[in-house]
């Protein structure tokens, strides 16, 4: 896994999850603490310019619920130029809400 940038999750103090913008494999994941498979929650796609597809998505952050949960991952995909607000709720499809 080639990483630009990982972040953690917190829940009640403890570690979640770790989203990872994985750049080599333009994709955005979502890894929980001891477990060896993470799921895919933006991207992994192929690159490119579409709106499921990234070009080297060197960082992410979490937009917060008011539930807590995650509403979206905001990935800076370096190469597009662009911002992409990605929602776990539409399966993550992503929107550009800066560049492109």
């Amino acid at each position: 896994l080639a990483c630009a940038a990982t972040k953690a999750k917190a829940v009640n103090g403890a570690v979640a999850a770790y989203i990872v913008a994985d750049n080599s494999n333009t994709r955005v994941q979502r890894c929980a603490p001891g477990r060896l498979a993470c799921t895919t929650v933006a991207g992994g796609h192929g690159f490119g310019d579409l709106g499921n597809q990234f070009r080297y998505p060197s960082d992410v952050a979490l937009e917060q619920a008011a539930n807590g949960s995650v509403a979206a991952y905001v990935v800076a995909d370096r190469y597009n130029h662009r911002v992409q607000r990605c929602a776990p709720a539409d399966g993550g499809a992503c929107t550009t809400v800066a560049g492109g």
